[in-house]
């Protein structure tokens, strides 16, 4: 039967080899299905005509384009308030593409100063009172690693700067650990900043309200790594503020529920400081907070329901408090949620998250809670999320072991299913007969298909 139905195949592959219409192209064997090859591999052939594909044209950028037109050069007095500042430029500074100090406006025929960043000071350089006066354009003001001492601001630019960042600057820091703290009353001298980023530098400051206190447009606050003492202010000068980082200094006491009146709030980071007690509750009217880290404080309580109301939260960082409890099953109906750490805390019982909820996590941490355990039969696909976490410990019931001396009959419905399954493994016909009918079938339509084949093939000549 086998040789039978070789010897078929092998009929019908010859009949459909000799049939098949696509033999050639354009006098060239069309072999495995490679297209013939154009004499110009940038032109399509359709319908007789050639057509090109080029690449189009670059325009110019805006920017490039401005800088075309531009005529108006640096005003004098500016020019020579930075040389003031011993900082080198060129004859026409605002048009040196190359020059990432500064940036200027396009006034004609003068241009003005908008940003200025300083950098790399010499230690103990002084920056002269009389040159800021001259830049009283400036809009951003950005020093990193200058030593200098702290200028007076004058009142012309303390009212149009809007942006001042100060990184290692104006005070003692790991690269000039002689100087003295830079003090508060001087940032907050900058009244109109919309924001404001202090870090790696040691400020000398009552507490937060002190610097910020007048402070009426801000919006982005980052003070970080300046050793600043002090509580968290009660009342804050704006409600339009949107970020709030203030980690790695050594603030104390209870976030105070004034908080909550910031509700364009989208990212608070209090870590690494010495915060204690629970959570206020109002914290939870906060709907824009995407971004939440209190790691390393002294906080406590078990963790509020406020969270839950934290619809648009997408980062949680509760680590290395003193958090208790269990931890909440409302964080699963939280879709939002990427991010979860809640390590070193007295956190304990079942992790109520469910595998669904795992998956849709980037980072899970719970380690370094003794009490705390899941349960393998719910998490599964997601154990690697759980590291650090033990499985419960549970006493499953045992299951009753059949006796020896169990005699009883089987009931009906017990030998009414044996009898149906015997019934059903004896229903069908025999195997053989099924491939002989099988091989039947398909010898008839090989003959049938050889014939019809053979009529419609052309004869060779």
């Amino acid at each position: 039967m086998q040789q039978l139905v070789y010897l078929l195949l092998k009929v019908l592959t010859y009949l459909l080899i000799r049939c098949s219409p696509l033999t050639a192209v354009e006098g060239r064997h069309f072999h495995h299905g490679v297209m013939p090859p154009t004499s110009n591999p940038a032109q399509l052939r359709g319908g007789g005509t050639s057509v090109n594909i080029s690449s189009p044209t670059q325009a110019p950028s805006p920017q490039e384009a401005r800088l075309e037109n531009v005529n108006g050069t640096l005003d004098p007095s500016q020019a020579q308030a930075l040389h003031s500042l011993g900082i080198a430029t060129g004859p026409d500074p605002c048009n040196t593409e190359s020059h990432h100090t500064l940036i200027c406006d396009r006034g004609v025929p003068y241009r003005h100063l908008l940003s200025l960043h300083l950098e790399y000071c010499t230690e103990g350089a002084i920056l002269p009172s009389s040159a800021w006066l001259q830049l009283s354009s400036l809009q951003a003001l950005n020093f990193e690693e200058c030593p200098a001492r702290p200028f007076h601001v004058p009142l012309a630019l303390a009212h149009s700067l809007e942006s001042l960042t100060i990184i290692a600057s104006f005070g003692r820091s790991v690269s000039n650990v002689m100087a003295p703290p830079l003090p508060g009353s001087w940032l907050g001298s900058f009244y109109n900043l919309v924001e404001i980023s202090v870090s790696d530098v040691q400020v000398n400051a009552s507490g937060l309200h002190a610097m910020v206190s007048g402070m009426k447009n801000l919006q982005r606050v980052s003070i970080m790594h300046t050793n600043l003492r002090g509580v968290l202010p009660s009342a804050w000068p704006s409600e339009r503020v949107s970020q709030l980082h203030l980690s790695n200094n050594e603030l104390g006491g209870h976030i105070p529920p004034s908080m909550a009146e910031l509700a364009e709030l989208q990212s608070l980071d209090l870590s690494f400081n010495g915060l204690q007690g629970e959570l206020p509750e109002e914290l939870g009217t906060l709907q824009n907070l995407q971004y939440l880290s209190l790691s390393s404080n002294q906080l406590s309580g078990q963790i509020p329901n406020l969270v839950q109301n934290l619809s648009s939260l997408v980062y949680l960082d509760l680590s290395n408090n003193q958090f208790s409890g269990s931890i909440p099953s409302f964080f699963t109906n939280m879709p939002n949620l990427r991010y979860i750490d809640m390590r070193a805390n007295k956190l304990e019982g079942e992790v109520p998250f469910t595998e669904s909820f795992l998956q849709g996590l980037n980072s899970l941490k719970l380690g370094g809670n003794p009490g705390l355990c899941y349960n393998k039969s719910i998490i599964v696909m997601s154990v690697a999320l759980v590291e650090g976490v033990m499985e419960c410990e549970r006493e499953w019931p045992a299951a009753d072991a059949p006796s020896p001396f169990n005699t009883a009959e089987p009931d009906d419905d017990d030998a009414d299913d044996t009898f149906s399954a015997m019934h059903i493994r004896q229903r069908g016909p025999n195997k053989a007969i099924i491939l002989i009918a099988l091989a039947l079938s398909c010898t008839v339509g090989a003959i049938l298909t050889a014939t019809l084949l053979t009529k419609r093939c052309p004869s060779k000549p």
